[in-house]
């Protein structure tokens, strides 16, 4: 069983949306481009996966964990802004023609700058997802997303690992905390002491491991993240 910062790490950050638009006092709503979705995120210099399910579908969450559950495609979702939303939130008939399948989900990634770059025309599978994934990555960042894994899943190991000792040290300071409510001597205040010290060490350890996480995933795009209109 995974630890609980492990366990946080995998799954994939949706962030919940509706289609962009903006609003006019004469006009109304208008629908805006996929890559108006951006202002939603801080993460600059990264491409984006859309992905729109079918409310109705009694299948759905089956179907995403087919297609998201899997590893790979959870730790490339690190390197991707990822929006999800409901087929109900698309705006128009003109967009739900163009953009919803007769059936099951659709996938949309865009490039570094929010151009549309690939949509799923039929039923989506987490080998087609990953393959695009990867082109995509090396297309905006120029290097291997299958090496970016790996140093993922190495991050993640000693996470835990870093994490597991934490929480051995938080024991044995609990153990020292409450032997001294008990009874407080000399030696009860030198194995506090002990036990304080080597808890603040591990802590530190497993705050520099956590960090790391962040700088692997922290790759930019090697052009501006500038959409054409």
């Amino acid at each position: 069983m995974r630890s609980p910062a492990v366990a946080r790490e995998l799954e994939i950050a949706w962030n919940e949306v509706e289609w962009p638009s903006s609003y006019d006092e004469k006009y109304g709503y208008t629908a805006l481009p996929l890559s108006s979705l951006n202002r939603h995120s801080d993460q600059k210099h990264r491409p984006t996966l859309v992905y729109i399910y079918r409310v109705n579908d009694p299948k759905s969450d089956e179907t995403e964990q087919k297609i998201f559950g899997t590893m790979d495609i959870i730790l490339a979702s690190r390197f991707f802004r990822c929006y999800r939303m409901s087929d109900a939130d698309l705006p128009t008939e003109k967009i739900k023609e163009k953009y919803l399948l007769k059936k099951g989900p659709t996938l949309i990634l865009l490039d570094a700058r929010g151009n549309e770059v690939v949509r799923n025309t039929k039923k989506a599978t987490a080998k087609w997802l990953f393959g695009r994934m990867k082109k995509q990555f090396k297309a905006d960042f120029g290097e291997s997303l299958i090496k970016h894994i790996k140093a993922l899943n190495e991050w993640l190991d000693d996470l835990e690992r870093a994490e597991d000792r934490l929480a051995d040290a938080a024991r044995v300071l609990q153990a020292a905390q409450d032997r001294i409510e008990k009874r407080e001597t000399p030696a009860a205040r030198k194995r506090l002491a002990k036990a304080t010290k080597a808890h603040q060490k591990l802590e530190a350890e497993y705050e520099k491991v956590l960090a790391r996480g962040e700088k692997i995933t922290s790759i930019k795009a090697k052009r501006p993240a500038t959409a054409r209109r």
